[in-house]
């Protein structure tokens, strides 16, 4: 199943909601710092090791289907560590994670298809059926970059506290290991080792 064709998949209508409608995140009011930031992570080699350990593990924390660790730049929303998806990206506009940076507390959206932000979400219609979605905002020098997310096809219950807890661990680990990775100097063509999220913008921009 690619999650590349459900994005541009029209599913059936949910009754619910109005399940033609989503709505896209607004830009934090700190966007253009906000860019800095993950433009800086873009130019470097991330630690992909730690970050697909992370996601792993919050995947078999919540026992889903979906897991991520997002970057969000202008127009896209990059997935340099995933669990069961098969994209490098997506459209910012369709992301869940654009929401989750706007405030501190986790994002819990335990049935997406009764909330209006996301009933008519290609993500929602498609095949994959994005039915829940919990994630935590990740603050690299003093901007939201992106989030640690877990996501089902199936409507979330109720969540423990104690759960959220340790997802915020994960996250936490992850905010680190991004924040060791600004510490890394590179050149104006950035490090020997290209990042792989590099040269996927490369070849985004070729294809847009």
């Amino acid at each position: 199943m690619l999650l590349a064709a459900n994005l541009q998949a029209a599913g059936a209508k949910c009754p619910q909601v109005r399940s033609n409608f989503y709505s896209p995140a607004p830009y934090p009011e700190n966007e253009a710092y906000r860019q800095q930031v993950v433009q800086r992570l873009l130019e470097r080699s991330l630690p992909l090791g730690p970050l697909q350990t992370a996601v792993d593990a919050a995947a078999d924390l919540f026992r889903v289907r979906y897991a991520a660790m997002t970057l969000l730049d202008d127009a896209r929303q990059w997935l340099p560590a995933r669990h069961g998806l098969d994209v490098d990206f997506t459209s910012r506009a369709v992301a869940f994670c654009g929401h989750t940076i706007h405030a501190d507390t986790p994002m819990i959206v335990k049935d997406a298809r009764v909330d209006e932000r996301f009933a008519g979400n290609p993500l929602v219609l498609g095949a994959s059926e994005i039915r829940s979605y919990v994630g935590i905002r990740l603050m690299v020098s003093g901007a939201a970059v992106g989030a640690l997310c877990v996501l089902n096809d199936a409507p979330l219950p109720e969540v423990p506290s104690e759960r959220i807890d340790q997802l915020r661990e994960l996250a936490s680990g992850v905010v680190r290991a991004l924040e060791d990775r600004l510490k890394v100097q590179v050149g104006p063509f950035g490090t020997s080792d290209a990042s792989s999220i590099v040269r996927l913008a490369c070849r985004g921009n070729d294809n847009a």
